[in-house]
């Protein structure tokens, strides 16, 4: 029973129907493969969240002129947009992450061009700087697409208890 002399009522002992814990059915458990379903546009999204900021690290590290703080600072627009790109992919919303994609791929191609460049050449390279100043500027586009991509997909409609609507 309740004790309503104190100064808050309490009771010590949960009593009656509604705290019965012998009529509530245990939880089913849930298989690894269930849960890496359930899970799989966040481990997707975490994954290429970590590939583009190897992405933006790369493209700095190719920049004759090192500005360290850069990378580190934009971490918190690389992270969401991989977060991102996982939720679309997963949810199937190819129209909407396609622009997000080319652009990656575009990214992926420049990059490839100036790791290249730096076997070639020695030194102080302005090809590598351009390449990588249009590289930083494609991914920051990219990154700004995915996000978008995201937020009117989500606005437009995005998944109800689960589904993975395709478009």
């Amino acid at each position: 029973m309740p004790d309503l002399t104190a100064r808050a009522p309490i009771e010590t002992e949960k009593t009656g129907w509604l705290h019965d814990r012998s009529r509530i059915p245990a939880r089913p458990a849930a298989s690894a493969q269930e849960l890496l379903v359930r899970y799989r546009g966040w481990l997707l999204g975490f994954a290429l969240a970590l590939g583009l900021t190897a992405l933006a690290f790369q493209t700095r590290a190719s920049w004759e002129n090192h500005r360290d703080w850069v990378v580190p600072m934009t971490v918190t627009i690389w992270a969401p947009s991989g977060l991102a790109l996982g939720f679309l992919i997963d949810r199937r919303r190819w129209k909407a992450v396609a622009p997000g994609i080319v652009l990656l791929v575009i990214a992926l191609v420049l990059t490839g061009v100036n790791i290249w460049r730096g076997t070639e050449t020695d030194g102080q390279d302005n090809w590598r700087d351009a390449l990588s100043i249009i590289t930083g500027v494609t991914i920051g586009f990219m990154a700004v697409a995915l996000l978008a991509a995201l937020a009117w997909s989500e606005m437009k409609g995005g998944a109800r208890n689960g589904e993975r609507p395709a478009e």
